[in-house]
């Protein structure tokens, strides 16, 4: 059993982490390194939520590419969001595999999405609650997976997606009925553990989602800067139980 005299000399070498906050329990950096890192990582913690807002970037947030009835899918979906706290102008960008289309000269605010649909009826008479930016494709999604790519006005690649209907992808996107949602901060599109299936919901995307494992279906939003500011509080936590080195 630890002494009260030692308790009491860890604890006034104790600080609370500045990133505790983002935490369901606070955690403390007792070591003579977090003492260091603690302050550091509240700097650049202070400088991911106050500097200059997030570039506008374009990702693909949700996929509904296979149906659970046999056949072609008048329904299915391709929802683009932006990401960036900065308004987005399309005019000019475009597909280059996957999909045929070149975007119109329209402006995607922060956190919206529009909807790429190979059928616009099919997906309206799917998804009638849907008032947001429609836009026509040839073709169809692939069923067995297919590269997705976009390309900005400048022919500069804003995104790369491959997903699949196997290899850990979620088997309940293909044919089961649900969609492929993007996790929260995930970036890594073609990474099969960035995506999870659940009910399409095409046009409601407010920001990067996590699903709640407590009750499923619901979810809590996690900006970016949030995202970054948890790996560098999990840096903290491991640079903090690192033994200290003896003399």
């Amino acid at each position: 059993m630890r002494s009260t005299r030692s308790l009491s000399k860890s604890a006034s070498h104790c600080r609370r982490d500045p990133l505790s906050r983002l935490y369901p329990a606070p955690r403390r950096l007792c070591s003579r390194s977090s003492r260091i890192l603690s302050p550091l990582l509240a700097a650049v913690v202070s400088v991911l939520f106050t500097s200059a807002p997030l570039r506008a970037a374009i990702l693909p947030t949700e996929i509904y590419y296979n149906g659970p009835s046999p056949g072609s899918d008048p329904d299915e979906f391709l929802e683009l969001s932006n990401i960036g706290t900065t308004a987005l102008r399309l005019q000019g960008f475009r597909f280059s595999l996957g999909i045929d289309l070149l975007l119109p000269d329209i402006t995607l605010e922060p956190f919206a999405s529009l909807i790429v649909a190979p059928n616009p009826d099919g997906f309206r008479a799917r998804f009638p609650a849907f008032t947001g930016v429609l836009l026509d494709t040839r073709g169809s999604l692939s069923n067995s997976g297919e590269i997705i790519e976009l390309l900005d006005a400048g022919g500069d690649l804003e995104f790369s997606l491959r997903y699949d209907d196997a290899g850990g992808w979620p088997r309940s996107a293909d044919g089961g009925g649900d969609s492929l949602q993007l996790l929260g901060g995930s970036v890594a599109l073609n990474e099969a553990a960035s995506w999870f299936g659940a009910t399409p919901d095409p046009g409601s995307w407010v920001g990067f989602d996590l699903p709640d494992d407590s009750n499923p279906g619901a979810s809590s939003p996690i900006p970016l800067p949030g995202t970054l500011a948890l790996m560098l509080a999990s840096l903290a936590g491991w640079a903090g139980s690192r033994p200290r080195p003896t003399r």
